[in-house]
Protein backbone atom coordinates (compact mmCIF):
# COMPACT_ATOMS: atom_id res chain seq x y z
CA UNK A 1 0.00 0.00 0.00
CA UNK A 2 1.23 3.43 -0.48
CA UNK A 3 0.24 5.56 2.21
CA UNK A 4 -0.73 9.35 1.39
CA UNK A 5 0.73 12.35 3.28
CA UNK A 6 -2.47 12.46 6.02
CA UNK A 7 -1.87 9.13 6.33
CA UNK A 8 1.45 9.26 7.01
CA UNK A 9 1.16 12.16 8.83
CA UNK A 10 -1.84 10.13 11.31
CA UNK A 11 0.82 7.37 11.56
CA UNK A 12 3.36 9.28 12.64
CA UNK A 13 1.12 11.50 15.49
CA UNK A 14 0.14 8.08 16.38
CA UNK A 15 3.63 6.90 16.93
CA UNK A 16 4.65 9.75 18.83
CA UNK A 17 1.45 9.23 21.00
CA UNK A 18 2.25 5.33 21.73
CA UNK A 19 5.85 5.89 22.53
CA UNK A 20 8.74 3.73 21.93
CA UNK A 21 7.87 -0.45 22.47
CA UNK A 22 9.97 -2.93 22.42
CA UNK A 23 8.74 -4.30 19.08
CA UNK A 24 8.08 -3.18 15.30
CA UNK A 25 4.53 -4.00 15.11
CA UNK A 26 2.27 -0.82 14.14
CA UNK A 27 -1.06 -1.69 16.25
CA UNK A 28 -1.18 -2.87 19.45
CA UNK A 29 -3.75 -3.66 22.36
CA UNK A 30 -4.32 -2.18 26.28
CA UNK A 31 -0.92 -3.68 27.06
CA UNK A 32 1.04 -2.72 24.02
CA UNK A 33 1.67 -6.25 22.64
CA UNK A 34 1.08 -6.67 19.48
CA UNK A 35 -3.08 -6.53 18.35
CA UNK A 36 -4.05 -10.17 16.92
CA UNK A 37 -5.36 -11.36 14.06
CA UNK A 38 -8.40 -12.45 16.34
CA UNK A 39 -9.15 -9.25 18.11
CA UNK A 40 -9.88 -7.25 14.63
CA UNK A 41 -12.38 -10.01 13.36
CA UNK A 42 -13.80 -9.35 16.76
CA UNK A 43 -14.03 -5.63 16.71
CA UNK A 44 -15.27 -5.99 12.59
CA UNK A 45 -18.13 -8.27 13.92
CA UNK A 46 -18.73 -5.72 16.65
CA UNK A 47 -19.10 -2.54 14.94
CA UNK A 48 -21.17 -4.61 12.07
CA UNK A 49 -23.66 -5.17 14.84
CA UNK A 50 -23.58 -1.97 16.10
CA UNK A 51 -24.02 -0.22 12.94
CA UNK A 52 -26.44 -3.30 11.65
CA UNK A 53 -24.68 -4.12 8.52
CA UNK A 54 -26.51 -6.49 6.22
CA UNK A 55 -23.40 -7.49 4.33
CA UNK A 56 -20.08 -9.64 4.77
CA UNK A 57 -17.86 -7.25 6.81
CA UNK A 58 -14.36 -8.66 7.63
CA UNK A 59 -10.82 -8.05 7.24
CA UNK A 60 -10.73 -9.82 3.88
CA UNK A 61 -13.36 -8.03 2.34
CA UNK A 62 -11.26 -4.63 2.76
CA UNK A 63 -8.74 -6.31 1.25
CA UNK A 64 -10.48 -7.66 -1.53
CA UNK A 65 -11.94 -4.09 -2.06
CA UNK A 66 -8.33 -2.55 -1.75
CA UNK A 67 -7.18 -5.25 -4.54
CA UNK A 68 -10.26 -4.23 -6.95
CA UNK A 69 -10.34 -0.61 -6.55
CA UNK A 70 -6.43 -0.86 -7.30
CA UNK A 71 -7.21 -2.57 -10.69
CA UNK A 72 -10.08 -0.43 -11.44
CA UNK A 73 -7.67 2.93 -10.67
CA UNK A 74 -4.87 1.30 -13.13
CA UNK A 75 -2.37 -0.17 -11.19
CA UNK A 76 -0.38 -3.20 -13.05
CA UNK A 77 -1.31 -6.45 -11.80
CA UNK A 78 2.42 -7.32 -11.22
CA UNK A 79 2.06 -4.59 -8.49
CA UNK A 80 -0.81 -5.19 -7.09
CA UNK A 81 0.66 -8.90 -6.86
CA UNK A 82 3.66 -7.95 -4.74
CA UNK A 83 1.46 -5.59 -2.33
CA UNK A 84 -0.89 -8.34 -1.70
CA UNK A 85 2.44 -10.05 -0.63
CA UNK A 86 1.75 -13.06 -3.68
CA UNK A 87 4.11 -15.17 -4.99
CA UNK A 88 2.58 -15.75 -8.05
CA UNK A 89 0.26 -13.79 -10.02
CA UNK A 90 -2.13 -16.48 -10.89
CA UNK A 91 -2.65 -16.23 -6.86
CA UNK A 92 -3.91 -12.61 -7.38
CA UNK A 93 -6.38 -13.59 -10.55
CA UNK A 94 -7.70 -15.99 -8.76
CA UNK A 95 -8.04 -13.66 -5.44
CA UNK A 96 -9.67 -11.57 -7.77
CA UNK A 97 -12.12 -13.65 -9.73
CA UNK A 98 -14.83 -10.67 -9.92
CA UNK A 99 -12.37 -8.56 -11.97
CA UNK A 100 -10.42 -11.08 -13.71
CA UNK A 101 -11.55 -10.57 -16.90
CA UNK A 102 -10.52 -6.76 -16.51
CA UNK A 103 -7.07 -8.24 -14.91
CA UNK A 104 -6.49 -10.19 -18.11
CA UNK A 105 -7.08 -7.08 -20.20
CA UNK A 106 -4.55 -5.16 -19.04
CA UNK A 107 -2.06 -7.46 -18.63
CA UNK A 108 -2.67 -8.10 -22.63
CA UNK A 109 -2.86 -4.73 -23.27
CA UNK A 110 -0.06 -3.63 -21.53
CA UNK A 111 2.56 -6.35 -22.35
Amino acid sequence: MYPTAKTKDAISKYLTLRGKLHHNFLFVNIDNEPLQRRSVQTRFEKYKEALKFKKQLSPHVFRHTYAKRAIMSGMDAFSLAALLGHSDLTVTCLDRAECSVFFYHKIIFYY
